[in-house]
């Protein structure tokens, strides 16, 4: 029979391997050995000193990075194991991370900037209108009050700016919004998805594209006389964002 104090380092490990199969089952592991957690997960105590170092001393993952993490969230996790990236939405209609100090807080720390949907899922390509019909079985914008019929309507100023604006750098506004991203700070490297090899090859011609002081100057001047409307995904999907 089992004394108290087995009892108790029984249960610990118990919940330590529950905590670690949970970690695992909500991690993204890509080539690089770069572990995205989600950022809820990192925001409790222990957890990524008890897993994550565990993984990284196994040489199962070598990086660690965050999902749309808080700034509190990040330093937290920072102190306790260096945090190599962080995951978040940005692109020129969603600039949350610039004024919610997400950015600030990378450029401090020396970590990683990934965005993810950098061309606003696929809105500022320009390839979308109200017409657009989204598969609600398959694709999650279907649901997603900016990618409503009168949200697609309300945001085209942004396109028509755009469009106006790559035709005068010979570039499509795929490849703008891109550039864009690329232009901010150099630890900034976005990751447009994409099934279409064109796609992927009008995408990988950002780096081409070399915008100016003054080009930024515009783009910055232009979108802020634009109200961006609906929000950029719904309120499932939004639980998932630290704002903590």
């Amino acid at each position: 029979m089992k004394n108290n104090n087995q009892a108790t380092g029984s249960n610990v490990q118990d919940r330590r391997a529950l905590s670690r199969r949970g970690f695992l089952a909500n991690t993204v592991l890509i080539g690089a050995g770069l572990a995205f957690g989600p950022s809820l997960w990192a925001s409790s105590a222990n957890q990524p000193k008890e897993i994550i170092k565990d993984l990284i001393r196994e040489g199962k993952v070598l990086h660690f990075g965050l999902s749309e993490a808080s700034v509190r969230t990040i330093r937290r996790a920072h102190a306790v194991q260096p945090v190599t990236a962080i995951q978040t939405e940005y692109s020129l209609m969603q600039r949350d991370p610039e004024k919610n100090g997400v950015l600030a807080t990378c450029e401090e720390l020396g970590i990683g900037f990934v965005p993810w949907g950098p061309v606003g899922q696929g809105y500022l390509t320009g390839k979308i209108d109200a017409r657009t019909k989204f598969d609600p079985k398959m694709d999650m914008r279907s649901a997603f009050p900016r990618f409503s019929p009168e949200n697609i309507a309300a945001n085209m100023p942004i396109i028509d700016f755009l469009s106006r604006f790559a035709e005068k750098k010979n570039a499509t506004p795929a490849q703008i919004s891109l550039a864009w991203l690329l232009a901010q700070k150099p630890f900034i490297v976005p990751i447009p998805g994409t099934h279409n090899i064109d796609h992927l090859h009008e995408n990988g011609a950002a780096i081409n594209v070399q915008l100016t002081s003054e080009d930024l100057q515009q783009i910055d001047s232009a979108l802020s006389k634009i109200k961006v409307h609906g929000g950029r995904m719904n309120e499932e999907q939004m639980k998932v964002v630290d704002q903590t």
